[in-house]
């Protein structure tokens, strides 16, 4: 048996009318209504906190992550060489380059890992060693134009064809491209580690074992974990989850006025903002 919505309102209105506000059943009605209201709301914001929980404890376990990796040190040259798997296009060319070869007839390839000094990768082209080449690389929206030098070309069968697995080192570049190659490298590689400890902790949760990981408080703004999922881009409105005492996060907008990678890899951003402290520092090691 069908009821109607009219039906069903003239009910309401009828059992909530002035003579029959106060019965057993209009009473029982109306807390029954609100029960339900308090259970959706409860259901709500446990989904909510239970979201915000897992992203701190992922910031967390990525911050510590990031520091057992001590490969960035204070030396330039494990600094230029740091080196990080990807599957990073970019595209190539023996120098020098004729006046009719355009960057669109450039070859295509994929770098499986990178550094501030260079890049490998497998092209069917024939790679001679010590030949230099022209590299255009993309590393999010910035374009990047380096000379480099084929210091590893190793000729492997695959199929029934060869390939060549070549190592480039970059020639002449700048402090500046370098920082900016190294600063994408820890930034990709910080929002790996993140993604995967939030899997993690969301496979925990699932299988009950959500205690096993980290909930210490911090007693007032941890700066690396704030920094680790940052894009460092200058003049862009960015939002902040800090973790506070009594295991609450608070979430902060703020405005970055500058930035700057020193010798040590340290990352510093200038923030403008409600924050405990006017400038906040990352260390990635």
């Amino acid at each position: 048996m069908s009821i109607r919505w009219e039906e069903f309102a003239n009910s309401l209105n009828y059992a909530f009318s002035a003579e029959n506000v106060f019965t057993i059943v209009n009473i029982l009605l109306f807390i029954l209504i609100l029960l339900v209201i308090v259970a959706i709301v409860l259901i709500l914001r446990f989904n909510l906190i239970s979201s915000t929980t897992r992203q701190g404890l992922a910031y967390e376990e990525a911050r510590l992550e990031m520091l057992r990796r001590k490969q960035l040190e204070t030396s330039d040259n494990k600094r230029d060489w740091y080196r990080m798997d990807t599957e990073l296009p970019f595209k190539w060319h023996p120098l020098p380059i004729p006046p009719n070869v355009k960057e669109r007839n450039f070859h295509n390839a994929i770098a499986i890992d990178i550094s501030g000094g260079g890049l490998l990768f497998y092209t069917d082209e024939i790679a001679a060693l010590n030949e230099e080449v022209q590299i255009i690389l993309t590393l999010d929206n910035l374009t990047l134009s380096l000379k480099g030098q084929i210091v590893r070309a190793q000729a492997e069968q695959i199929a029934d064809s060869i390939n060549y697995l070549v190592g480039i080192k970059f020639l002449n570049i700048r402090g500046g491209e370098r920082d900016k190659i190294i600063h994408w490298i820890m930034k990709t590689q910080a929002e790996e580690i993140v993604n995967l400890k939030i899997a993690e902790i969301a496979q925990a949760e699932r299988e009950g074992a959500a205690e096993n990981h980290i909930t210490s408080p911090t007693d007032s703004i941890d700066t690396n974990i704030a920094s680790l999922l940052l894009d460092y881009d200058v003049a862009k409105t960015i939002k902040l989850t800090i973790p506070i005492e009594d295991n609450k996060l608070i979430n902060l907008p703020a405005f970055i006025l500058d930035n700057k990678i020193d010798d040590e890899g340290n990352i510093y951003l200038n923030i403008k903002g409600n924050l405990p402290q006017a400038a906040i520092i990352a260390k990635p090691k």
